[in-house]
């Protein structure tokens, strides 16, 4: 039955010899061949340029849109511009690490559960908690990923706004790089205590030798003993338990095996914290390495240049 004359003028179009078979005379649209007789209703070459391209160009594409999302990378976002509405966003972040790291064991019962790791970054616009879970914890403890109070730290990580608190959440350890100072040569111990200054010192990393005064202390999650120069001005070192759990060194501060004995010559790095409540510097330990032997001739010459 034929189309009346408007209707057939939209349906075969402008170039009847493309949508109409030139065998049966069926309507053959699009198609290069006719599904009822195999005749052939060639196209214009633009069209079928554009119909073959087609798959090509979307393929180009896509390969391009890849290439431009790896050169690019996550973006770099300060602190302070994050919000609700950046909620799973997966972001940069590059700061100081603000204080030492929290273990907090897992109640799994599996014997692969490692914990969950807490730290906070601190990049000069705010502070945000960065957290990690077992297997991520575990990674991060196997690569020496540990962070210290004082490291150069760079996250990547989706964010997540929480009302208990913001936070980013680490899916892997390669997300987390970072910088630990490593002082070239001891500063005199009593420079330290008696000119720190907060703005400029608090988290730097310093190296201090000195003599162990008196018998360690074990506070609530830490062991702590007294270095002294030879004009007995003192500092107080820090070991944080957690620390230790996370470097596989004891699970408990009390049996630690290296604890420093009263009298015993120490090389200690670590990082300033100035300690609100005694008012006092103290240095935080960032690894059980930095505890080094020393001797009295370098003790001496550290201290008093002799």
């Amino acid at each position: 039955m034929p189309f009346p004359p408007e209707i057939e003028a939209v349906v075969y179009g402008a170039n009847r010899a493309e949508t109409q078979c030139p065998g049966c005379g069926l309507y053959v649209g699009p198609v290069e061949r006719c599904p009822a007789c195999g005749g052939r209703a060639p196209k214009r070459w633009p069209i079928r340029a554009l119909k073959y391209g087609s798959p090509v160009l979307a393929l180009a594409g896509l390969f391009a849109l890849v290439a431009f999302a790896r050169a690019a990378g996550d973006p770099e976002v300060k602190i302070e511009r994050l919000d609700a509405r950046m909620n799973f966003a997966r972001v940069r972040i590059r700061g100081k690490v603000a204080g030492p790291p929290r273990l907090y064991e897992s109640r799994s019962g599996s014997e692969d559960a490692a914990g969950s790791l807490q730290f906070m970054i601190d990049d000069g616009t705010g502070i945000l908690r960065v957290r990690s879970y077992d297997a991520v914890t575990r990674e991060l403890m196997q690569a020496g990923k540990v962070p210290a109070m004082g490291d150069e730290v760079a996250v990547v990580a989706p964010y997540q706004h929480r009302a208990q608190g913001d936070l980013l959440l680490l899916d892997s350890a390669l997300a987390l790089t970072l910088q630990r100072e490593e002082p070239a040569a001891a500063r005199p111990l009593g420079d330290v205590v008696r000119t720190a200054d907060r703005k400029r010192d608090e988290g730097k990393r310093v190296r201090l030798t000195g003599r162990v005064s008196g018998p360690p202390q074990f506070g609530v999650g830490n062991v702590r003993f007294r270095l002294e120069d030879p004009l007995k001005r003192r500092i107080s070192v820090h070991c944080p338990e957690d620390m230790l759990k996370l470097y596989g060194a004891a699970t408990d501060a009390r049996h630690w095996g290296g604890i420093p004995s009263s009298g015993e010559y120490l090389s200690v790095t670590g990082a300033l914290d100035y300690d609100d409540f005694t008012r006092q510097w103290i240095l935080l330990l960032a690894s059980p390495g930095d505890l080094r032997p020393a001797d009295e001739a370098t003790w001496k010459a550290d201290n008093l240049g002799k």
